[in-house]
């Protein structure tokens, strides 16, 4: 029924995204997931998983074989 209203007062339905559980004919929303939301979650995790992989391919790339001296 809110997503119905939303669209009746010309909401871009472009931007909304519905979360739910099982499938049910009614129309019943669990909760919202929008893009504001995806940055909040995602920014913090992503700066720290990009540092975490930046820092371990720099000393898997920064070792070299030894040849010469072994």
């Amino acid at each position: 029924m809110a997503v119905k209203t939303l669209a009746a007062a010309g909401f871009d339905m472009r931007n909304l995204s519905v979360v739910g559980k099982g499938y049910h004919s009614e129309e019943k929303v669990v909760g919202f997931y929008n893009i504001g939301d995806r940055i909040k979650f995602w920014g913090s995790r992503g700066a720290f998983w990009g540092g975490f992989w930046g820092l371990f391919s720099a000393v898997c790339f920064s070792q070299r074989p030894c040849r010469d001296r072994c």
